[in-house]
């Protein structure tokens, strides 16, 4: 029975380790490369850019918080800056990935308003309070572990209804036909940019975060915890690969990626 208890224990550590030395190797720099190529302007303005500027920033402070893990394994001293991080993201991602969906959505539906708030010091100031929102949600999780289930289920679905109305609101955007026959097809490649964001985002979103609702709902149910330990290593495995697709989008946009050359 100890030697059982002794091996799933040694699968979960070497799980652990494999997959956050494996984020840290391949999320580290394609994020810090982004940072790099907005703040230098290759990858587009800084104010048109902020707000993925900003979820690269978090997901570069994701992996090095994700360190804590291994420091766990040793100390149980840092084990609430591990939970912190997990709660960072949990919180952060998807509050950052739901404002680049509204920018768009805005950019679309309603550029008047998206020109009058373009400039950067109005963006900066979103961008502190979306921090502010981040840390604190991220606290909250941490300090409030027993009753942050079921709030987190309920972020989870706020944040997706309000990407989904962005969604079909872009889609519908789409299909209607412009007011100026001159700039149709600059302003089309700008819808279908918009729409294809909300929806590599939205896709990311939902496969993320239903599988951690998934384990978040089976920890209050009678499910045996094989089940419990399979659903989280699944979810983990999908969460760090979703931390490459804005980077990747990015990429795209400012031309890197030859096989996926912007228009």
């Amino acid at each position: 029975m100890n030697t059982s208890g002794a091996s799933s224990l040694s699968d979960t550590k070497i799980f652990t380790i494999a997959s956050t030395t494996v984020n840290l190797v391949l999320s580290l720099p394609i994020n810090s490369y982004t940072v790099w190529l907005i703040a230098t302007g290759a990858g587009g303005t800084l104010e048109a850019e902020l707000l993925p500027l900003n979820l690269a920033v978090f997901e570069i402070l994701f992996c090095l918080l994700s360190s804590f893990r291994f420091l766990t394994m040793i100390f149980t001293s840092v084990d609430f800056l591990s939970l912190f991080a997990k709660a960072f993201l949990w919180s952060g991602r998807p509050v950052l990935q739901c404002c680049i969906c509204v920018e768009q959505f805005l950019a679309v539906v309603h550029p008047v308003l998206f020109l009058r708030y373009k400039p950067l010091r109005y963006k900066m100031t979103l961008s502190v309070l979306t921090w502010t929102v981040i840390i604190g949600l991220s606290l909250f999780y941490t300090l409030l572990s027993g009753i942050n289930f079921l709030v987190y289920v309920g972020e989870c679905v706020v944040l997706m209804l309000v990407m989904l109305f962005c969604y079909f609101s872009v889609l519908v955007a789409l299909k209607r036909p412009g007011p100026g026959q001159g700039a149709k097809g600059r302003r089309n490649n700008v819808k279908g940019r918009a729409f294809l964001t909300i929806l590599v985002i939205t896709v990311s979103f939902l496969g993320t975060y239903f599988f951690w609702c998934v384990v978040i709902l089976s920890s209050l149910s009678s499910w045996s915890s094989h089940y419990r330990k399979v659903l989280t290593r699944i979810s983990t495995t999908v969460t760090f690969a979703c931390g490459f697709i804005q980077p990747l989008l990015q990429l795209r946009k400012a031309g890197k990626l030859s096989c996926l050359k912007g228009n």
